[in-house]
């Protein structure tokens, strides 16, 4: 078998502290961790990386090669990786390209890799910017038609692919992820004292934790009408709701319907939180809500799971294969149905010890690096 030189398109991974920093990002980030720890001298690896991402140290190895992309442009991201890994993959005798976001080589310069987390601009279209949308769904199905091999991070995403871009499913590899940044202890000893929570307000209140991008596909509205709902019928009377997550895009409407609904006093917005802060937040909650409209993966869940919260969630997409049978679920696009399953999770006080402990045995089977050797196992076939 060749040894492997391979280039890894990581236009997608941002550094900064921020929405862009969420998912795709911190999915690459940990792919190409467990990359670099499983190659050696006899591999190459070299990195295409945007001019703005600040290098780990952990990645400055004698085997990879840091490839900078002019990312100036507002868009260019996607060309880049699509077109200049192209003489990236000659430079360096690239044998195999991975796209750590949905994008290969124009032209089969080498074996071309693609990470597909879902295909959400072409089920879901309405839900993205219509620049954004078109630029990604035809990178998508370029990579459906073009790619040797795919990787997903659901069951759910894999059919969706060979259901709406007909791809043989044995091309497509499913790689649940795992945690990453996560700090070590078991759930109960992250339930202390949290400041955050004091600096909001929420003090030794009851709260419902949520952790999300502010943005449509994460339905915040529908949570926010669905807790006015369990309000009015008497149910959530002296809990809090604390949402964590950076602004996305179309969040600025949100503030509105908090006060239309009558619940200033109710939900807090402390934007990012640090791991540490999260895993308190977690531990402490009644519960963690997680109301998209539909995920990839859902490393949310995962999250609570791992810092002993119970989980109330959407039934729709992935997320029943993080949440399994802990998890309460309701329908997403019916805020009464979110409502009772609100009221149903402040029910469950008394299993909480139950769930939580359950909860962690869960978390612990989705692994980065199972990730890692399922990666590499593919990737190897390949040259």
């Amino acid at each position: 078998m060749a040894n492997l030189r391979l280039g890894l398109l990581g236009l997608s991974m941002y550094s900064e502290k921020g929405f862009r920093n969420a998912g795709v990002s911190r999915c690459g980030q940990e792919i190409t961790d467990q990359v670099i720890r499983r190659t050696g001298a006899e591999d190459r690896v070299v990195l295409m990386l945007g001019d703005d991402f600040e290098v780990p140290d952990r990645w400055r190895q004698p085997h990879v090669t840091i490839y900078r992309a002019n990312t100036d442009r507002r868009g260019v991201r996607a060309h880049r990786e699509i077109f200049e890994s192209m003489r990236v993959a000659k430079l360096y005798g690239l044998n195999v390209v991975y796209g750590l976001f949905p994008a290969i080589p124009y032209f089969p310069v080498a074996k071309r890799v693609a990470m597909m987390h879902d295909i959400f601009p072409i089920t879901h279209p309405e839900l993205y910017e219509d620049r954004s949308r078109r630029i990604m769904a035809w990178s998508m199905r370029r990579c459906a038609k073009h790619a040797d091999a795919l990787f997903t991070i659901s069951d759910f995403c894999k059919q969706e692919i060979v259901s709406n871009l007909g791809v043989d499913p044995a091309k497509i590899t499913t790689v649940h992820l795992g945690l990453g940044n996560q700090i070590s202890g078991e759930p109960q000893s992250f339930a202390r004292p949290n400041e955050l929570l004091d600096s909001l307000g929420v003090g030794s209140s009851p709260y419902i934790a949520a952790l999300s991008t502010i943005e449509p596909r994460k339905n915040l509205s529908n949570l926010l009408r669905a807790i006015a709902e369990a309000r009015k019928e008497g149910g959530l009377q002296g809990v809090q709701v604390v949402v964590c997550g950076a602004k996305g895009w179309k969040e600025s409407t949100l503030g509105q319907t908090i006060v239309d609904l009558g619940l200033q006093d109710v939900v807090r917005f402390p934007g990012y939180v640090s791991t540490e802060d999260l895993a308190g937040l977690m531990a402490n909650c009644e519960f963690f809500v997680h109301p998209a409209l539909s995920e990839g993966f859902g490393i949310p869940v995962l999250e609570a799971l791992r810092y002993g919260a119970p989980v109330v969630c959407s039934s729709t997409g992935s997320l029943p294969e993080v949440g399994g049978d802990l998890a309460l679920y309701f329908d997403p696009l019916d805020p009464k149905d979110i409502a009772r399953a609100l009221v149903a999770g402040i029910e469950r006080r008394d299993d909480r010890a139950f769930l939580v402990a359950k909860g962690a045995e869960r978390a612990k089977t989705f692994t980065w690096d199972r990730v890692g050797e399922q990666t590499m196992s593919v990737l190897r076939s390949l040259v």
